[in-house]
């Protein structure tokens, strides 16, 4: 799908969340994932391009993409390893033009790097992006399942794709099936020598 979008506004209505932009956006998608509420098996793989300004004119002038991918893995008869990847960067192409925080990438909290409460308690926005996520899913007891996690991300301002500086953390949750999918509580941990410093999610669906 693509998508060319022009939006105007009068000044005096301008919010952070509404200003005039102008931008062409490229999405590419592919899912082959078996059940997507709780994922059985099959890859998904989502790239997401915009730029916004230059050309087109508008209040704003740099490119953004994403990437993610995911993949799932049936082990042990009834286990399941899920793998996500996921990366994203922007580059101003006005260098003297300071962006909004919204417009930047953000990690931290239950949806992500899960050893921090928040993406506020993380970092502040940067304008690149690396997430690597694996979780092993496993049943315990009729609809009850359990999980054992890793996840490492970096999140930094740099012109350079190349650069990483990472943070990790590691978990363990359990899991109850319902007809809208899994509830999940999960408690992760930044340091091996302080597990009892940890971070604790309740959240519906599973991370990816």
């Amino acid at each position: 799908s693509m998508t060319y979008e022009i939006i105007d506004a009068n000044k005096n209505d301008i919010y952070s969340h509404n200003e005039p932009i102008r931008s062409i956006e490229y999405n590419y998608m592919n899912n082959k994932v078996r059940n997507i509420f709780s994922p059985t098996g099959g890859t998904f793989d989502h790239f997401k391009g915009v730029l916004f300004g230059s050309f087109l004119s508008g209040e704003r002038n740099f490119f953004k993409f994403s990437y993610e991918h995911r993949r799932y893995l049936n082990v042990f008869k009834r286990g399941i390893i899920a793998i996500r990847l996921k990366m994203g960067y922007l580059r101003k192409l006005n260098t003297e033009e300071e962006l909004p925080s919204y417009y930047l990438f953000e990690l931290g909290g239950q949806s992500s790097l899960r050893g921090w409460s928040t993406p506020e308690s993380f970092s502040k926005p940067k304008n690149k992006f690396e997430l690597f996520n694996i979780e092993y899913r496993f049943p315990l007891y009729k609809k009850w399942g359990g999980e054992l996690f890793y996840d490492a991300g970096s999140l930094m301002n740099s012109d350079r794709l190349n650069d990483f500086s990472f943070n990790d953390n590691f978990g363990l949750g359990i899991t109850y099936d319902t007809t809208i999918g899994p509830i999940r509580l999960e408690y992760a941990v930044t340091d091996m020598k302080s597990t009892s410093k940890g971070t604790l999610h309740a959240s519906i669906l599973y991370i990816f």
